[in-house]
Order: C-alpha cells, then structure tokens, then sequence
C-alpha cells in the first residue's frame, strides 16, 4: 500500500509540472464471451457493443472484453501532453489486462499486461504516449462473482479525486464495521447470549468481506491473487451469520417449529453454496446466495407477524424493519444501478442491520426494565404488608400463649374445689350431678385451650418436625386408643403402608379428621378411614354421611372458625379443619375437600 501511495505522488507531482488540460474523447464498447474461447487475434473482426456508465452484467463466468477508443478533441491544444491513466473499478477483485494499439493497426503478441494497483486498490495503467491519433485500448476482464465494470480515462488531478474520494469511502466503512466488531464484543462481555454471540459474529463476517472486497489493510505477505480468488468463500458465511442473527433475535417471541425447519433450511443452502464454491460452480453458488438473503428477511417478517407473544410496539418495528430491508435490496438490484453488489456494503448491511438490532434490543431492555421495576415496587409493598402482618400474627401469638398459660391456672383451682366438693357431697345424688357437669365443662374448656395452644405453636413451627417414619396400622391404633368416638369406623389400611413425617403432626391430623367426622356424621353411618402408600405418597382419606342440609361449604371448609349454621349447637370451635390443613402444609403434602354420595370426603397426601 505504501509503494502505491508513493507512486501515485510522484505521478501526481509530474503531472503538476506540466499545468496544461488535454480534452479527450472516450468512446466504450464491450464484448462478453461466457466460454473463454476467443483470444486476441479475433478481436478485430468481432462486434462490440457500446456502453456507457457502468457495465453490470450480474453474476457470470468467462471472459469480458472491453475496447476503448480514444481520440484528441477538435480544438485541443496539440503541443502539449497530460499523462493519462486507465482506471477500472468498482471492485479490487476483477483480473484486468491492458494492451494498447494505434486505431487500424494489430495487437502484437505479447501485448496484453496486468494492470497494477492503484492506490485505493483498484486497477490502474497510464496510456503511453501523447493521443497525436486516435488509439484503441483493450481490457481482458476475468474474475469470479458480480461482473460490474466502471472504465475511466482521468488526468492526474481528476484520477486524484476520484481515488480520495474512494478511499474515504472505504476508511468510513471499515472504521464503522471496526467500531461496531468492539460494540459487539463489549456486549457479549455484558450479556453472553446467543443473540450477542451471533451479533458478534456476524459483524465479524462483514468486517472481513469488506476488508477482503475494498483491498485496504490487505497484509503484503498475502499473495492477492490468491486472497481474490479465494474470498468469495466468505459470502456464504456472512449470509449465514445474517440468518442466525435475525433468528435468534425473534426466539423469545417465536419458537414455532415452522420457523426452526425454515432456518435450518437457510442454513442448509449456505452449506451448499460453499460446497459449490469448492467445487468451481461460483456462479451458481452466488446465485443461490443471493436468494437465501432476499429469502432471509421475509421469512422473519412472516415470523414476527405470526408472534403472538410479541409486544405490537415491538411488532411493528421488526415487522418495519424487516421490509425496509427488502426495499434496500429492491433499490439497489434495480433502482441504484450497482445490482447487487451492495450486498455487502456497510450501508445496506452491517450498518443497517446493527442500529436495527440495538432499537430492537434497546426496546425490549427498557420494557423488561420497566417490569422490573414495576415488580420490585409490587415486591416491596408486599414486604411491607408481609412485615405487618408477621407483627399481627406474632402479637396474636404471644396473646394466645399468654391466655392458655393463665386461663390453666384457674381450671387448676375448678378441678382442685370441685374434688373437694365431691368429698364433702356425701350420698347427695343431685350435688354429685351438678358436680359433674361442672366438671365436664372445665375438662372441655382444658382441651379447648389445648387445641388453642397446639395450633398456635404448629404456626409459630415450635412443635418439632423430626420426619420418622412409622407404620400406618400402627399409628391409627395409637389415635384410636386415645379418642372416644361414638360411631363405628370400617378401617382399610393397605399392608406395608406407611407414614413420613413428624409424628406429632401426622397424630393431629388423623385424631381431627376423624373427631370431625365422628361429630358431624349422620349417627347411623360408619366413618370410613382409607390409608395407602405407594414410592412417592402416602394417601389418607376419611369420609363420612351427612344430611342434605348440612353440606359444608367447600369454600370455607379450611376457614379457620368457619362451622355450618346446623352445627352451631355442638360444641367444637371451627378450628379443627383449620389446624389440619397447616400441619398437611408443615409436612409439605396436600389436603382436599370433596362430595361424593352425600359424603364428605377428605383426601391427604403426604411426601414418603
């Protein structure tokens, strides 16, 4: 790069030395032979057509031929000479040869040479001698990929302006697809996901075609013709990092396995346009490229519209995007007169593609931002609700403990003066009964504070939960043996069964269900206790008869305190049930409440 700066100086500076314009007149003609076959000396007798601007043949194979013929305007200063320079673009990837010849006479043997770099990399031949007669130049064109040829004629100080003009363009390109390669890298610093990931892939892909495409920051060891022939490999790549991109960016929204077959499907024939390459049919594999990254975007556009997850802010601008996309490729194809060759320009793609990422990103961050922060103030009022009510219930619970400890005192005294009263009674009949049902009354306020009690510490978790496991027949003859129950009970406990879990806790639960069940049942129907286990759960379930019109409300069942209105004249304080449900949830089990057969039913399952 350095020597061709150096040389297009000096060129310069001895084209300052001379000061005078030379008008020329430059008339073009080309002529395309797809198989190769014509050399040189056929030149002469075939038909060139004439062009002007820039020749796009599109994606070909063979060779292209190019005449210039170029002659001294009428009123030109014959006495002075301005050097002059063929110049062909737009891409340093074509393989030129330059001959040059008088009009009329024949091209010698050896005339054709490579034409040298200039110093934006494109390709470069100074015209020998002054244009005393009209002269022809021939160009022989080859290279692989987009056949698109721009021939020009230029002084030194024209040929200046167009190679700035070039290697700005360049400059501005490759440092824009630089800056966005670190943006990238620092996003995948700050996210690793496989959208960054594929974000930073893909600007790494573009980064490469345009450093390989423009000829810039090209390392002198690199053998160029090699690089040329070669970089084409990379297109397919690109394409498929754009697909991946755009894939992952739509994910969260939409996994429809349509979508996954039609990317894989992408993928695919980014494969096989590789395999193509390798095996000489660049044509076509760029053809098909081509397809695969028009197909791209309305694939994903289909996508974003089916997404029904999808916020409609976000929709539309994906939506937005993905068509303002394919009326970029629609220009540049037919409108811009490049054709496709824009493909790869930081304008449609690298640029395009990122700040349509970074709005998508941006909006879904701030969205998530914003229910996030919607949730931690939801979270922090649940906290300060959560606080007060912790300080009702533990005030509730030292008030319990406080009532149980003193009301125990009294009942103490109760039962110490009613023994002393049955003494002093004697054989007086009628003292004896209203002794007694004093000292019901006091027996059944004791158990009531017990009750109290328990369930006050099963909610502070103050009774100990040291899982054992125990045999099921085993513990339901404890309870039974423990309990005073005035109907029948058809037990069907399955052998082997068991129970996991604190003891104390699995006790209060049989002991309440069936207390309950003993309390509210029809007298004429057994009460009936099913157990069994299996590897995972332990079930129990007690039923039992009631009347019609004595159906509990399956929605209050657990309440604590809730009784049905016909039991409110037996005595009991509705917090049976209630207690039974929190040692179910102690034990990390579940407890529901069912009708069946004008039953009630009750159906435990505890964790093994």
């Amino acid at each position: 790069m350095i020597r061709h700066a150096i040389a297009f100086l000096v060129s310069l500076l001895l084209a300052c030395a001379t000061g005078h314009a030379q008008n020329l007149r430059v008339e073009r003609a080309y002529l395309h032979d797809p198989s190769a076959s014509f050399t040189q000396a056929d030149l002469a007798t075939l038909p060139f057509a004439a062009f002007s601007g820039t020749l796009n043949l599109g994606i070909t194979t063979g060779t292209t031929w190019i005449r210039l013929t170029i002659e001294r305007e009428r009123g030109g200063d014959e006495g002075v000479w301005e050097p002059q320079t063929v110049r062909v673009g737009p891409s340093p990837l074509l393989r030129v040869q330059v001959a040059q010849a008088p009009v009329g006479t024949a091209l010698p043997a050896s005339a054709f040479a490579p034409m040298v770099r200039c110093p934006d990399h494109l390709l470069c031949a100074d015209l020998r001698g002054p244009v005393a007669q009209p002269v022809q130049v021939y160009l022989k064109v080859e290279g692989r990929g987009i056949r698109l040829i721009s021939v020009d004629v230029l002084q030194a100080d024209a040929l200046m302006r167009r190679v700035m003009a070039q290697a700005a363009g360049i400059y501005a390109s490759l440092t824009i697809a630089f800056g966005l390669v670190f943006v990238s890298l620092f996003l995948l610093l700050m996210d690793r996901s496989a959208l960054t990931l594929a974000y930073l892939a893909f600007q790494v892909s573009a980064l490469v075609v345009m450093v390989g495409i423009s000829g810039m920051l090209w390392p002198s060891w690199i053998d160029e013709e090699l690089l040329t022939s070669n970089l084409f490999f990379l297109w397919p790549i690109r394409t498929a990092m754009t697909v991946l991109l755009f894939y992952f960016l739509i994910r969260p929204y939409q996994r429809s396995q349509l979508l996954r077959v039609a990317v894989w499907v992408l993928l695919g024939g980014c494969a096989f346009n590789l395999l193509l390459m390798g095996l000489g049919q660049f044509r076509l594999a760029l053809i098909s490229n081509v397809v695969i990254f028009i197909l791209n975007p309305v694939i994903h556009v289909l996508a974003v519209a089916m997404a029904s997850s999808m916020r409609a802010s976000l929709r539309s601008v994906m939506v937005l995007g993905g068509l303002i996309f394919l009326g970029l490729i629609a220009y540049f194809s037919a409108v811009g007169g490049s054709g496709v060759q824009h493909f790869g320009d930081w304008r449609l793609n690298g640029m395009y593609i990122s700040l349509f990422t970074f709005v998508c990103v941006m909006m879904e961050r701030n969205h998530l931002a914003a229910i996030k922060n919607r949730q931690l103030e939801q979270l922090r009022l649940e906290g300060a609700n959560s606080r007060q009510l912790d300080a009702q219930l533990r005030d509730r619970q030292s008030l319990i403990d406080m009532l149980t400890h003193e009301l125990k005192n009294p009942l103490a005294t109760i039962r110490f003066a009613l023994s002393s009263l049955r003494a002093g009674a004697g054989s007086d009949a009628h003292m004896h009964k209203r002794l007694n049902s004093i000292g019901s009354s006091a027996a059944r306020m004791d158990k009531v504070l017990e009750h109290v009690a328990l369930v006050n510490q099963i909610e502070m978790s103050q009774v100990p939960t040291t899982p054992t496991v125990s045999h099921a027949a085993e513990v339901v003859g404890q309870v039974l043996a423990q309990m005073e129950l005035s109907r029948a009970i058809d037990i069907d406990i399955q052998a082997d069964s068991y129970f996991s879990g604190d003891a104390q806790m699995i006790r209060t639960i049989l002991e309440n269900l069936l207390r309950n069940a003993d309390a509210y049942g029809l007298p004429e129907q057994a009460t009936l206790l099913r157990v069994g286990s299996d590897a995972a759960f332990t079930e129990l379930e007690v039923s039992n008869a009631v009347a019609a019109d004595a159906m509990p409300d399956e929605t209050r069942i657990f309440e604590r305190y809730y009784r049905h209105s016909s039991s409110l004249r037996l005595p009991g304080m509705g917090i049976g049930l209630s207690l039974v449900k929190t040692c179910v949830e102690k034990l990390g089990g579940t407890i529901n409440f069912l009708q069946r057969n004008h039953s009630v039913v009750f159906l435990v399952r505890l964790p093994n």
